[in-house]
């Protein structure tokens, strides 16, 4: 079956996840914490932080706006990739 083009928005919501994954490993290398308690720190469970980088679309605004508060980015950082 031939593979059908992602739309823009997928592509976007996987450059955001790709973002996430990307600060998240700096920010548990430099804080010295282990995955379970930066997914605390972002305000979810580890299963769910692993379920919404697995389908960044279902991350809802307000779980972006705790990972980038707590991860010291800009929500507009954390999103276009570019500072702000």
């Amino acid at each position: 079956m031939p593979r059908i083009a992602k739309s823009e928005r997928e592509r976007m919501m996987d450059d955001i996840a790709r973002r996430i994954r990307h600060h998240y490993t700096d920010a548990l290398y430099e804080r010295g914490m282990d995955c379970r308690s930066a997914a605390k720190a972002f305000g979810m469970g580890y299963d769910t932080l692993n379920r919404r980088l697995a389908n960044p679309s279902r991350f809802t605004l307000g779980e972006l706006v705790n990972i980038a508060n707590t991860m010291n980015v800009s929500l507009a950082t954390l999103v276009s990739g570019k500072e702000a």
